[in-house]
């Protein structure tokens, strides 16, 4: 059924052309879809099957996911006002991708070292980049991508299904940069 606006499918549903034993029917505004959910309440339309609060909840995580190629972590996500009903289904419809315990990716980032990276630093609390992948993203000779490494104080977890993990008694003394977006050793403190 082709609805020109909410309150005409509202309208339709009532005559009764919404069949209420399918209890979900997609109409078509213009060249957005909305799903129309017929419930005890009445007929509720969403845009593209989500919520407008949704919505903007997903425009928030984008934001987050922008300024860290691509990846967030669960704490992010939460924080945004997703519940974990709402992750769980964006793992499940396949828009997020789970890569570790509280990490996710958008489906839509490329999978690149960097995204890699940035997932592996959101594993712990304020890890920075060490060792070999400090030495990637400070352009040394020699020194590509690879697994990343990421250093952590010396009560952290050195466990990382993402990266390699360095415990550090001098964590909170190491000097740090940002480099492409990511904090991590000086360049003094890499070679």
């Amino acid at each position: 059924m082709i609805c020109s606006s909410v309150h005409r499918c509202a309208l339709s549903a009532h005559d009764g052309t919404l069949d209420p034993a399918d209890p979900s029917a997609v109409h078509k505004f213009g060249v957005s879809a909305y799903v129309c959910t017929l419930g005890r309440r009445g007929l509720k339309c969403d845009r593209d099957g989500t919520n407008p609060d949704e919505m903007e909840l997903d425009r928030v995580i984008d934001e987050y996911a922008s300024r860290q190629y691509g990846a967030f972590s669960r704490r992010q996500a939460e924080k945004a006002g997703f519940t974990p009903r709402m992750i769980l289904t964006r793992v499940q419809d396949g828009t997020w991708i789970r890569l570790a315990p509280a990490v996710y990716v958008l489906a839509s980032a490329p999978p690149k070292w960097e995204r890699q990276m940035a997932a592996a630093l959101l594993t712990r609390e304020n890890p920075i980049a060490a060792g070999r992948s400090a030495a990637y993203l400070h352009g040394f000779p020699g020194f590509g991508p690879g697994r990343p490494v990421i250093m952590v104080g010396p009560g952290g977890n050195a466990r990382s299904p993402l990266a390699r993990v360095i415990r550090s008694q001098r964590f909170h003394d190491v000097g740090r940069g940002r480099t492409r977006g990511f904090v991590v050793t000086d360049e003094a403190e890499t070679s």
